[in-house]
């Protein structure tokens, strides 16, 4: 029950942050504007969320 409280008091926001979901712009001479995720959080957490997402995609 305590950690359900703990998880519901976060954004969806901070939790994409953790992830390193967040958006950054890879601005060079070869790339103008484009964007990139950050892959600065948790690199277990991206991955996890990454094969979850495989799973739910080949059940469709």
């Amino acid at each position: 029950m305590r950690k359900s409280k703990i998880l519901l008091r976060y954004d969806l926001r901070h939790y994409i942050k953790l992830a390193g979901l967040t958006l950054r712009e890879d601005s060079s001479c070869q790339h103008k504007g484009q964007k990139r995720i950050s892959k600065s959080g948790r690199m277990k957490l991206r991955a996890l969320l990454f094969r979850v997402m495989m799973r739910m995609m080949r059940k469709q």
